[in-house]
């Protein structure tokens, strides 16, 4: 494993922080961290970038290397905002904007022999491309554990997966695809791919990749344990079927080894045209197979006896409560091959009757488990085929399939409808999924719509007056650019009062008063308002009898807490250290990041905090504009990049914890804090979170639950002002944190967006791309709530008005 606290430029970043002392914590290195599902990925990449930094220590003139430019890709704090940045989750051999051909001829391996693997995909194209997932999942199994290369027999056309081409996501997995009709015409074999009858027997098509000395033909309903490339050794044409140790199940052909000849697929093209007065038409392609070949295929099965023959290749895995249906190799009369070392074959044919666990439909895994609701393909191979498909799904830019790779909704399911009844139809009752959400908890819908106020253009220019006449230099740009009306409620009802506990009614009628908006129409920048707005559920939740206790073992099993803080600021690090050691909540420091400092740009850049093509001149250039009306923006950059360091150290630490909390240090949790959160994560966060504010001022979207909202991006504002104005508050901020390098990914290149100074404001920028995330917040009426101010001022603002100076001056402070 790389050590992140070894590299030079990150050592500050481990310093501990007198909060673990008072918490009885003692001082201890942090060091990178790789999430359970892709260990193996980050030790290789550690490795690599270990050795690469060694090399660029040693070899200066290397780091122009190109090899040495693509393994720097590879690390998410080396790169600019506009490049393609790869999750820290990605297999390392894919690199995006290096992709492979659509149609390169297709490579076999290094073995020199011609063998493929090959697949066949139709999914209905009214539904989900499920078969296509399918031979995502053989894609990264034979990247693993083969030489040679898989081959998809698939009309994908102009097919998109993640919102890129299925054909280029494919090629990037070594994956060719070869068009059917490419083999042979429709003319020829009569085989119309949109009649449902016709699609099993594409899988004549396999004898015609005549490319290739021999091919295994793989169903898609199997998945990989261990290499099957001995196959290849036997005599084709050889089948591997489904065997009677569970009865119950009709049988079929899971694996073929075949010999690619043209005089075979024009043959049994010819059968199929003659296939409904044929003897073997009752039997489908099987049949046609068969009669071709003058009867059953020689069976895998059978064809050895030793521990290292083919039989112990495959296997079923049938979970249907017969106990005799094991996942192990089976032989002809139905025994298990027990004697075998390694019992778990190397291909597994069907998870179920249904193939359930080898899908992505989490409400089909669902039973009722002595009246729990519980998802039945939580054993290793449910969670192995799951693995594979998010591994593949990683490289996408959109998830296929929202939710599925969220280890939240999966171990416990997150289901809208009722699960089948396997056992006993007694009521599920809710209960909180591995601790750190609620499966039954809502979430505001698929594609919740942000509220839109829409004024007529008369009321908006009388807006437009009102706000200038309260404060002219406010009121600059065109009157058609903005919602007036909208401006000047934010700003005299809520900006106004951003630490009052009011609702959004109050603030309209506040901004009226204030002489900032008109009464009619009126807004609410929450919708159903009802549910959340109300400053009385802010107070202290009940809580029973032993529940404090168990709350404080859950906040200390599941809570990283993480303090943001700059090293001059000892007064508000000391108030802090006394209030968590208060609450017997112990945390780390993560220091802030100062630019006023001499060198601390240039520092920042080297660790990667700020962009190097981020341009600070032309940032602070529009900043001064009327239109924006900001003035200095260094310690805006500076929180923005202190907010980035705390996230990757919490994202990466080796001791990380499913929650990471990042406070500021001008806040104050409550004192009953621990079991707020604990209630709110157990009842009310739904399970494809990624972020909570748990508080946020000015809130906007829609309310889920009565402490909680789904953040939405504000579109009464325009895009250029980063959507500016709503969800005010990063002071404390709950992270998944094996969510943490995503969200990261996706927010640090909108926030060192030059062009748009106003997303330099890391809480406007994660409530602009909020469409993008789930990200959900507390809204600042509730009163008390979570947290409280300390009345030390901001810093931020403190650093920007320390900084009034010309941009030219600004620019060559700031680089030291």
């Amino acid at each position: 494993m790389f050590p992140l606290c070894r590299h030079i430029e990150l050592r500050e970043v481990c310093e501990d922080a007198e909060g673990q002392a008072a918490a009885g914590e003692g001082p201890r290195q942090v060091e990178r961290r790789a999430p359970a599902r892709s260990n193996r990925v980050r030790d290789l990449s550690a490795f690599l970038l270990g050795g690469l930094l060694a090399l660029l220590i040693a070899r200066p003139a290397a780091r122009n290397s190109p090899s040495v430019q693509r393994l720097l890709t590879l690390h998410d704090s080396t790169l600019a905002p506009q490049a393609e940045v790869p999750d820290d989750e990605l297999s390392p051999w894919y690199i995006p904007g290096e992709t492979l051909p659509a149609q390169q001829p297709i490579a076999s391996g290094g073995s020199g022999k011609n063998y493929a693997f090959v697949q066949i995909v139709h999914d209905d194209p009214k539904g989900p491309p499920r078969q296509l997932w399918r031979s995502l999942v053989m894609a990264k199994a034979l990247h693993k554990f083969s030489r040679y290369p898989l081959v998809l027999i698939a009309e994908l056309g102009d097919q998109r997966l993640g919102g890129e081409s299925a054909i280029q996501v494919l090629a990037n997995l070594n994956v060719h695809v070869v068009p059917p009709s490419s083999l042979l015409k429709p003319s020829e074999t009569g085989i119309d791919i949109s009649n449902p009858d016709h699609v099993e027997y594409l899988r004549i098509y396999v004898w015609g990749l005549t490319q290739f000395d021999k091919v295994i033909w793989l169903d898609t309903d199997a998945v990989l344990f261990r290499s099957m490339d001995a196959v290849f050794e036997y005599a084709p044409p050889l089948e591997w079927r489904e065997e009677v140790a569970c009865p119950s199940v009709q049988t079929r052909a899971a694996m073929l080894l075949v010999e690619p000849r043209q005089q075979d697929v024009e043959q049994m093209a010819a059968l199929f045209g003659a296939r409904r007065s044929a003897e073997w038409a009752a039997q489908g392609v099987e049949g046609l197979i068969g009669y071709h070949f003058d009867g059953d295929l020689p069976s895998l099965n059978d064809v050895g006896a030793s521990a290292k023959d083919p039989w112990a290749l495959s296997g079923t895995c049938i979970f249907g409560g017969n106990s005799s249906c094991s996942c192990l190799p089976t032989a002809r009369d139905g025994s298990s091959r027990r004697s075998f070392p390694m019992p778990m074959p190397a291909q597994v044919f069907r998870s179920s009757a249904s193939s359930d666990c080898f899908s992505t439909d989490i409400a089909a895994q669902e039973a009722l488990v002595d009246g729990v609701r519980t998802n039945v393909c939580q054993h290793p191979l449910g969670s192995y085929w799951r693995d594979l498909l998010c591994e593949a799904w990683a490289a996408l830019p959109e998830p296929e399939v929202p939710g599925f790779c969220e280890d939240g909704a999966w171990f416990l399911s997150n289901s809208s409808r009722p699960p089948q009844d396997r056992g006993d139809a007694e009521d599920v009752r809710p209960r909180a999924n591995l601790q750190i959400c609620n499966t039954f908890a809502g979430n505001g819908g698929a594609q919740p719509q942000s509220p839109v106020w829409t004024v007529d253009p008369k009321v908006n220019l009388q807006c437009f007056e009102m706000v200038k006449a309260l404060y002219l230099e406010f009121a600059v740009g065109e009157v058609e650019s903005r919602n007036w009306c909208w401006v000047g409620l934010k700003e005299y009802g809520c900006h106004s009062h951003l630490w009052e506990h009011y609702s959004w009614t109050e603030m309209h009628l506040l901004s009226v008063a204030k002489g900032g908006t008109v009464p009619l129409p009126a807004f609410n920048a929450l919708q159903d308002s009802s549910v959340c707005d109300h400053r009385s559920l802010g107070a202290s939740p009940e809580i029973g009898p032993g529940d404090r206790e168990e709350a404080h073992a859950w906040f200390k099993g599941n809570v990283a807490v993480y303090v943001l803080n700059l090293q001059a600021s000892t007064e508000r690090r000391a108030t802090f250290t006394k209030n968590m050691g208060d609450l017997r909540i112990p945390f780390k420091i993560v220091w802030g990041v100062d630019l006023r400092i001499p060198g601390a740009w240039n520092d920042a850049l080297k660790q990667g905090l700020i962009p190097a093509s981020f341009d600070l001149g032309l940032a602070q250039q529009l900043a001064n504009l009327k239109t924006n009306g900001m003035g200095p923006v260094l310690g805006t950059i500076g929180c923005a990049a202190g907010h980035l360091r705390a996230q990757l150290l919490a994202a990466t630490r080796k001791s990380a914890k499913p929650i990471s909390l990042i406070f500021e240090d001008d806040v104050a949790p409550e004192e009953d804090f621990v079991v707020r959160v604990w209630k709110l994560m157990r009842e009310e966060v739904p399970c494809d979170w990624q972020a909570v504010s748990l508080r946020s001022g000015c809130p906007y979207g829609i309310c889920v639950s009565p402490r909680l909202t789904r953040v939405l991006p504000d579109t009464n504002e325009p895009a250029w002002r980063c959507r500016h104005g709503v969800n005010y508050g990063f002071q404390g901020m709950l992270y998944r944190t094996s969510e943490l390098l995503k969200l990261r990914k996706a927010l640090r290149p909108v926030v060192f967006n030059a062009r748009r100074p106003h997303c330099l404001d890391v809480d406007v920028a994660l409530a602009a791309i909020s469409n993008r995330l789930r990200y959900y917040a507390v809204p600042a009426v509730q009163a008390p709530g979570f947290l409280k101010e300390t009345n030390q001022g901001s810093t931020r603002w403190s650093i920007n008005v320390d900084t009034k100076w010309s941009d030219q001056v600004h620019v060559a402070v700031a680089k030291g």
